[in-house]
């Protein structure tokens, strides 16, 4: 019996029609098919149409590409071999949404239109065919998205998450998060873990004191914690992903976060694109989507 559709979580999808995002919709299908999920997929296309114009006008032209596009995915869709929803036979349910416009904007539109729980992408878009625009800034799409954003690395094949880290910056915000990323492990059967990293330059006695007035505003909760030491924190969480330590890596995105602050030395992008597990971005408002 297909699960109740009202009660069904929403992956939106973002898929340009290049080899990255295809093989990324084959990820999102496994965990649509372990979560019980349904999944959109989004893109948003351009049209060479001249600035100024009344777009009321070309909303034949604007209605044969919509068109054109469901069809290639729907030829290219047929090609494809999903996974039914485990524990039953039936096959995953695939919406669409083909929108003409900006990206970050439509995207903003349909995730809340169709009340996302998890926005996923890839970590890496090429120039994307047929029109349709890529996304190359995470850092926009999840300030403008309803929901936490799941980054996943280039021809990474899915599997179900056992391991999930949380890496911490040991800030008050972080203690919201976990717990939110606690239950979830709970609800997929997956074990959660703590990491902070550090600057090899940062006194490691007073970062372990840190690290335990943490862990006590934590509670009794017995989640294991690691602290390592870096020459960038950057590389460290790289190096750590690529260890096959955690299955997936979960980040607060916030103005006091490592995190950001990577961003404002113009890193994110790195690590968004070189992370060597699916990368989950989420603010401290979101809602985890499990």
């Amino acid at each position: 019996m297909l699960p109740n559709f009202i009660a069904m979580k929403t992956l939106l999808l973002h898929i340009d029609f290049s080899d990255d995002s295809k093989a990324c919709f084959h990820y999102a299908a496994h965990l649509a098919a372990q979560t019980q999920s349904k999944i959109t997929v989004f893109s948003a296309f351009a049209l060479d149409i001249p600035a100024g114009a009344n777009l009321h006008s070309y909303r034949e032209e604007i209605r044969a590409e919509k068109i054109r596009l469901e069809r290639e995915f729907k030829k290219w869709l047929s090609t494809q071999q999903l996974p039914n929803y485990e524990n039953n036979d039936k096959s995953i349910y695939i919406d669409y949404h083909f929108e003409k416009g900006n990206f970050i904007e439509e995207a903003k539109k349909v995730c809340s239109q169709v009340k996302a729980d998890l926005f996923i992408t890839t970590a890496k878009s090429k120039v994307g065919e047929m029109g349709i625009q890529t996304n190359q800034d995470h850092v926009q799409l999840l300030k403008h998205a309803c929901c936490p954003l799941l980054i996943v690395p280039s021809g990474f094949q899915y599997e179900h998450s056992k391991r999930i880290t949380y890496a911490v910056s040991l800030y008050q915000e972080d203690h919201e998060l976990i717990e939110k990323v606690h239950n979830m492990c709970a609800h997929i059967n997956a074990k959660l873990q703590c990491l902070h990293i550090s600057s090899r330059d940062k006194n490691i006695q007073q970062t372990e004191q840190l690290i335990q007035s943490f862990r006590d505003k934590m509670g009794n909760r017995d989640i294991p914690f690691q602290h390592q030491q870096s020459s960038d924190i950057l590389h460290g969480l790289r190096d750590y992903s690529s260890q096959k330590d955690c299955d997936m890596l979960v980040m607060l995105f916030s103005e006091k976060s490592f995190f950001h602050k990577l961003f404002h030395v113009s890193k994110i992008k790195d690590m968004s694109t070189h992370s060597a597990v699916p990368l989950l971005l989420a603010k401290k408002t979101d809602t985890m989507p499990f």
